[in-house]
């Protein structure tokens, strides 16, 4: 393990000791675990191959992302002494065994911070961490006791059952020796800064995954205004949003004991914090979960950069122009569209997931009654901007509930729809509307990709074929058939234009993949009869 702090400005008073300690700013007291239930948390969010900013504070937040899977891990903080800490609990974690560096780190153990096992890694620390750290046993007469109940630490509420509890990879030896393995071979990039000063360090770096723990609860103290929480969202979430890949998260607070009346600060007001942070161009939700106070609950806040072509995906209302120009591309020669144009004659027909209107608008003519129902309004207010025909009804809501009657339907139409929805159990419910809605003998098309081919392979679903025929399969177990397969291509307007949509909607990784203004497409039209 490599661990690096990075830091303009000299370290020498910091490492000499010479330093008031004061809340909050360079020279803050240590945690020497986390105060945050990361073992409830940590595992509801995918950490496998991932690139990783989290807050140093006591190194916990690194090790654990570690232990769920991340590839990479950087961290960042205001305290020069949480740098120096999270080097000294990740070196040693690379070099103690288990007992041996809960003895050391646990304040209640027989000997915390003991001066003979601190001797035994000391030699692989980081020269300004050893510095720090020999100065801080000279003080104190390498009494690790004296040094662990130091001035230095911030000991409220540091019981060992808490810190063990909150953390994972302290549950037991297997996973300790596991995290231990895998950072092995790790660098660690510490920087030593401020979240305001942040900026500068992270350069172009995108991270799927950024966590920001509690800085929040102090947003009044870095902006002493009535509305400093609405100063934070714009001065700091906007800009680190910059820094989040495509479906990856930011999770901008930790909240404690949500349940609690007594806000302690803005964040803590579950009004003021949805109407701030759901204005944001990333789909805002909450996850809650056992607290670290007995019997409370604890919460924290993410944005999620959904520019895919996921259920709900931001692409349909903030990037809509983004949809609109892959949906005019998508199926250039018109394939998909000439052969359901000879399904539609005097049929009731529902398009269910119509989007933008693409096929509402050729389609509607022909059919007897037309409904284009998609969840998103902005779409729908899309299709509202043109004129549309009399014999069609556009409504807005999620396939799971057609508001619509029994056996009312002659034909549905989904184009690429029940594949956005991510469980299959809600997949499920789509179907078993689809088969209310329709009439006796009346029968749906699924227009779905095939696997194989150019697109397939340019957005990662090919050679590794998974998720496409994992998915097709789950189709073809409900009934469904394939009726036709289509060899059709998407036509953009340039190369540019091309690679620009496809790097929103994937990332720059799919974006480079892209060689041309033209991409072919495999399509398969599956049929389910009534």
């Amino acid at each position: 393990m490599k661990f690096i702090l990075f830091k303009n400005s000299t370290l020498s008073d910091c490492i000499n000791l010479k330093i008031p300690l004061k809340r909050f700013s360079n020279y803050s007291q240590i945690y020497s675990f986390t105060t945050e239930k990361i073992s409830e948390y940590f595992p509801k969010f995918d950490f496998k191959d991932k690139k990783v900013l989290v807050i140093g504070s006591s190194g916990d937040h690194i090790i654990n992302a570690f232990l769920q899977g991340a590839e990479k891990v950087s961290a960042f903080d205001i305290n020069y002494l949480a740098g120096f800490f999270s080097d000294l609990k990740l070196t040693a974690l690379s070099y103690l065994a288990f007992e041996d560096f809960k003895t050391f780190f646990l304040i209640n153990s027989k000997s915390p911070m003991n001066y003979q096992t601190y001797c035994s890694f000391r030699q692989h620390l980081n020269s300004n961490t050893k510095l720090f750290f020999d100065n801080l046993y000279i003080k104190y007469k390498n009494n690790g006791f004296e040094v662990r109940h130091s001035i230095f630490f911030n000991n409220l509420y540091d019981k060992n059952h808490l810190k063990i509890s909150n953390n994972l990879y302290l549950h037991s030896e297997e996973l300790y020796n596991q995290v231990k393995k895998s950072i092995k071979k790790k660098q660690i990039n510490f920087l030593l800064c401020s979240i305001e000063e942040l900026q500068p360090f992270l350069l172009k770096s995108k991270f799927d995954l950024i966590f920001l723990s509690n800085i929040s609860d102090y947003s009044r103290d870095l902006f002493k205004n009535p509305n400093y929480l609405n100063s934070y969202y714009n001065q700091i979430i906007l800009p680190l949003q910059n820094h989040i890949k495509n479906d990856g998260i930011l999770c901008i607070a930790y909240i404690y004991d949500t349940g609690s009346k007594k806000f302690r600060s803005a964040i803590d007001n579950p009004n003021i914090r949805k109407a701030i942070f759901s204005k944001s161009n990333f789909q805002y939700s909450e996850i809650s979960f056992k607290s670290t106070i007995p019997k409370k609950k604890d919460a924290v806040l993410i944005l999620k950069n959904s520019f895919n072509l996921k259920e709900k995906s931001n692409l349909y209302s903030q990037k809509i122009n983004v949809y609109q120009d892959f949906s005019e591309a998508e199926d250039f020669p018109g394939l998909i569209l000439n052969f359901l144009k000879d399904f539609v004659s005097n049929k009731i027909v529902l398009d269910l997931g119509c989007g933008s209107g693409k096929y509402l608008f050729h389609l509607s003519k022909f059919s007897k009654k037309y409904y284009g129902l998609d969840i998103s309004q902005d779409q729908i207010n899309f299709i509202k901007r043109s004129s549309i025909p009399k014999n069609t009804k556009l409504i807005c809501s999620s396939a799971e509930v057609i508001p619509l009657k029994n056996n009312s339907i002659d034909l549905i139409i989904a184009c690429w729809v029940v594949g956005t929805i991510p469980e299959n159990n809600r997949r499920l419910k789509v179907i078993e509307e689809i088969k209310r809605v329709l009439k006796r003998g009346g029968f749906c098309f699924f227009i779905e990709n095939d696997i194989g081919g150019e697109f397939e392979f340019v957005r990662n679903r090919y050679p590794r074929i998974k998720e496409t025929k994992n998915y097709n399969n789950f189709l073809e177990s409900q009934g469904f058939k394939v009726y036709k397969k289509i060899k059709t291509y998407f036509q953009f307007k340039s190369k540019k234009q091309a690679q620009s949509v496809f790097g929103i909607i994937w990332g720059d990784k799919v974006r480079k993949k892209i060689k041309d203004s033209k991409l072919n497409h495999k399509v398969v039209v599956y049929l389910l009869k009534n």
